[in-house]
């Protein structure tokens, strides 16, 4: 892409449209407690969800290696949300014990 063309795209999207997109991969989000506490079930429910459609949908089969492929991400996502909060859980409740303990 030239810069020109760069240039013409650019000016067909408002500026301050562009400025709030440029980085809004960067900003947290923010989620109530309920939320996301239940991240790692959504995943787990959303793998098995696909693992099953690729399973039992008939006539799909260009869908199935996608459907394969998004339930494995998603139910790593889950056992690494789900093992991530288990360790930090552990080391909390150390801390704890050794502060309780001076």
């Amino acid at each position: 892409m030239t810069s020109k063309t760069k240039r013409l795209s650019l000016n067909l999207i408002p500026s301050k449209l562009l400025r709030n997109l440029q980085h809004f991969p960067l900003e947290i989000i923010w989620l109530p407690r309920a939320l996301y506490t239940l991240i790692p079930y959504i995943y787990l429910l959303a793998g098995l969800l696909a693992l099953l459609s690729a399973l039992y949908l008939p006539g799909w089969s260009w869908l199935i290696p996608y459907a394969l492929l998004g339930a494995g991400a998603a139910i790593h996502a889950a056992a690494a949300i789900g093992i991530a909060r288990f360790r930090g859980s552990r080391q909390m409740a150390r801390r704890l014990n050794r502060s309780a303990s001076k």
